[in-house]
């Protein structure tokens, strides 16, 4: 009996001993552990400091040029009969006015300094059409190639979520026409044809250097 004591109590010190030795080998206190654990930390610290900042890119901007309307061209154009659009802001553009033969009234008309732009709908499609007499060089960026042949002019045709896209150059002055359906899935609105129809169909509405 005095054996089997004496013998779980070596072993209870043995334990206790161990745990000493473990609890002291992990306490921050000790030198070692300290010194790891700050050399790692001022590894971190100078990794950071050693990592390059983020800088800003040059900002390239645009140089704005004056385009040169022709209107002499437009001479002999007999306008379009435009009732549902101010003729006020038709004679004072700018820019040789382009506008769809037909549109549902409530069309929105509106000019500035060297532009013009147009929203309209009709049966269910949405209008949105653009002239202006301004052009941007960007220093260092090339101009793509012209992808469709526009009204007899080189132009672009793309489509971005259901919406379809025309721009191109007419007299001198910068066109864009977008155009989409209240169903963009609409087969009829699926194809660029829809689009191109569009804008074969303009008609000369007016524009400060058009006789009526």
């Amino acid at each position: 009996m005095g054996n089997t004591l004496s013998s779980k109590v070596k072993l209870a010190l043995m334990v206790v001993a161990s745990l000493g030795l473990t609890t002291t080998a992990c306490d921050p206190s000790n030198g070692e552990v300290d010194g790891a654990v700050g050399s790692r930390n001022a590894s971190a610290v100078g990794e950071l400091r050693a990592t390059p900042k983020p800088r800003r890119g040059k900002l390239i901007r645009p140089e704005v040029v004056a385009r040169t309307v022709q209107w002499e061209e437009l001479a002999a154009v007999q306008t379009a009969s435009i009732d549902r659009l101010d003729h006020r802001q038709l004679d004072t553009s700018p820019v040789p006015v382009l506008v769809p033969p037909q549109f549902d009234e409530g069309a929105t008309l509106t000019t500035g300094e060297s532009w013009y732009a147009l929203s309209a709908r009709h049966d269910g499609v949405e209008i949105s059409l653009q002239g202006s007499a301004q052009g941007r060089l960007i220093p260092g960026i090339r101009a793509h190639q012209p992808t469709h042949t526009i009204r007899d002019n080189p132009g672009f045709v793309t489509r971005n979520e259901g919406i379809w896209s025309v721009s191109w150059t007419e007299n001198g002055a910068a066109y864009s026409l977008e155009v989409g359906c209240a169903d963009p899935f609409a087969p009829e609105c699926d194809d660029e044809v829809f689009a191109l129809g569009w804008v074969d169909q303009l008609v000369l509405g007016g524009g400060q250097g058009v006789q009526r």
